[in-house]
């Protein structure tokens, strides 16, 4: 048993020591943004609360989150809401972020690391969202259809889960050094937006 646990030890250390040590990289966390407590489900932000596009609204590991103005496919922009919602994004946390006719912008200047990319899980009720890379002019169409496109330098790549109940769960990527994303919709739920180190 001891020998079995020794040799079980010694064949672990070597291992390790093929791999060699880790790099100050792979050692970093990536930073989230999980909208979980201490906010509270039913927390509104918007024009209702008396609030304007640049407010930032909180601060989550290094990650400062401002409203934005929404920038519809037909053209239209609009400043309406965002609340904090008890539905369950698929490979999110506890709570989410609904927006209705807003966006909302994520600054990762702030991260102890360059961002080379981000993403964020969604539900989609369907319309028109808005999606910016480093403050670039967003995109405005479906959520689907982003996929492929650039922005700000980065490219957009979206999967999506089983459709239910007239919803799509799915997750985006952007691929490429981020310094903010900004993204909205209407009937659209966002959680877990991360910047990969």
């Amino acid at each position: 048993m001891t020998q079995r646990f020794r040799r079980g030890a010694l064949a672990a250390c070597a291992l390790a020591a093929l791999a060699g040590p880790a790099t100050a990289q792979q050692r970093q966390a990536r930073a989230c943004v999980r909208f979980d407590q201490p906010l509270i489900v039913g927390t509104m932000f918007g024009a209702a609360e008396g609030q304007k596009p640049g407010d930032t609204i909180l601060t989550e590991n290094g990650i400062a989150v401002t409203l934005e103005t929404y920038h519809q496919a037909d053209g239209g922009a609009g400043f309406g809401q965002a609340s904090v919602d008890a539905m369950l994004v698929p490979g999110g946390t506890r709570q989410s972020l609904r927006t209705n006719a807003i966006a909302v912008r994520f600054d990762f200047t702030g991260l102890p690391y360059p961002a080379k990319g981000a993403s964020f899980h969604f539900v989609d009720f369907g319309g028109s969202k808005d999606l910016a890379a480093n403050d670039d002019k967003p995109l405005a169409d479906g959520i689907v259809a982003m996929a492929g496109r650039m922005t700000g330098g980065t490219t957009v790549s979206v999967t999506t889960g089983p459709t239910a109940a007239d919803s799509t769960p799915g997750t985006v990527t952007l691929s490429g050094p981020i310094k903010s994303l900004s993204v909205g919709g209407r009937d659209f739920w966002i959680d877990a937006v991360c910047a990969e180190p």
